[in-house]
């Protein structure tokens, strides 16, 4: 089942890549997407260069502080936590946290989902001090 994600995931990116181009915001929701499905496998080596161009694209094209780029900043804070990164996921959700409160609000449930993964790595990361 994963095997047919990953194949049709990269057979979107090919196609978006072709009809339009690297630079455009649903190219980097392949590459998130394709990103995404790598880290729950476990493939980190497969998925950082995938969220990194993600979020260029996103930033790029996007904006700094667009919902899509707080959503490729909140998994690739994910993907640096389940390495024990906690100092690079931290940074990454503090930034997604901040770019959420400010387009989507304080209650709505993506915030308030950041906002429980940055407690988390704060605490995390006491532990580790």
């Amino acid at each position: 089942m994963n095997e047919a994600f990953r194949a049709a995931y990269q057979r979107a990116l090919s196609l978006r890549e072709q009809h339009l181009g690297l630079p455009h915001p649903e190219t980097a929701q392949t590459l998130h997407d394709l990103a995404l499905l790598y880290r729950d496998q476990g493939k980190y080596v497969e998925a950082e260069p995938l969220y990194r161009q993600a979020l260029h694209i996103q930033e790029q094209v996007l904006g700094p502080t667009h919902s899509e780029t707080a959503e490729t900043l909140h998994d690739l804070g994910i993907f640096f936590q389940k390495q024990g990164e906690l100092y690079e996921a931290f940074s990454l959700v503090e930034r997604a946290l901040e770019i959420r409160s400010q387009s989507l609000g304080e209650g709505h449930p993506k915030t308030m989902a950041t906002q429980a993964l940055c407690i988390q790595l704060v605490q995390d990361l006491k532990i580790t001090q």
